[in-house]
């Protein structure tokens, strides 16, 4: 299961077990800090690519479209953790 925190505009994603994942997300959600509104959603792998993808291009983070779609699930949280916080 992916976490895809949201901080402010930035964007953080994690890989974890579903069970932690759920508590990660809880906490965040339900005890929001700092000065930046947060917020977790939890996404399957394809969801988190979706979004993932739809970040990256939003950032116009690379020239061609297709060199995030060839990129792998590993890949993308890299380049997502990279360019998006």
């Amino acid at each position: 299961m992916y976490a895809i925190h949201y901080i402010g505009g930035a964007m953080n994603v994690r890989k974890m077990p579903k069970a932690q994942a759920i508590e990660y997300a809880k906490q965040i959600n339900d005890n929001p800090t700092g000065t930046f509104p947060e917020s977790v959603k939890l996404a399957q792998s394809a969801e988190a690519r979706d979004v993932m993808q739809n970040r990256l291009f939003a950032k116009d983070i690379y020239a061609h479209h297709s060199d995030v779609y060839g990129m792998s699930m590993a890949e993308l949280v890299n380049a997502v953790n990279e360019y998006c916080c």
